[in-house]
């Protein structure tokens, strides 16, 4: 995922999701608990970043890399915090990530943070197609041909 082109769409998405989501009103009933206040979650800030990504996408390829990672960052959350109200997690963590939004080099590397580790885990698992000491751009064998 090219990272420069979409940094400053990313900063402006991230605003406009960090700033809707800190007027939506509060859930009714009770929620699970977000996160401690004041406490980044790195993998709520994450699936921020996705939907920043997905929202300032151009192309296809960005807007599925960018939907891809928002679940994979989902399943983080959710493995950790099963029961955890996404609403109000994502909003808690949409006012923390107001306050760097006039830092942008703070925004790049968080958002280069999650790009990274996300690709990290999508190559490990590319690793799982190619054959043993194959290079990681490797394309992976062909298929057999079909039965006759």
């Amino acid at each position: 995922m090219n990272l420069r082109p979409a940094a400053f769409a990313l900063i402006a998405a991230l605003a406009a999701t960090s700033a809707s989501l800190a007027q939506a009103p509060p859930p009714a009933g009770p929620t699970a608990a977000a996160a401690p206040a004041g406490k980044v979650n790195p993998d709520l800030l994450c699936m921020l970043v996705a939907n920043g990504l997905s929202g300032g996408a151009k192309d296809a390829n960005t807007k599925q890399s960018a939907s891809m990672m928002m679940i994979f960052y989902l399943g983080r959350v959710d493995r950790g915090t099963p029961n955890l109200d996404l609403g109000p997690a994502l909003k808690a963590q949409a006012q923390l990530a107001q306050a760097t939004q006039g830092q942008p080099a703070k925004v790049q590397a968080e958002v280069q943070s999650c790009v990274n580790k996300f690709n990290g885990r999508m190559n490990a698992l590319g690793a799982l197609s190619r054959p043993a000491g194959s290079p990681a751009g490797a394309s992976p064998p062909p298929p057999p041909p079909a039965p006759k």
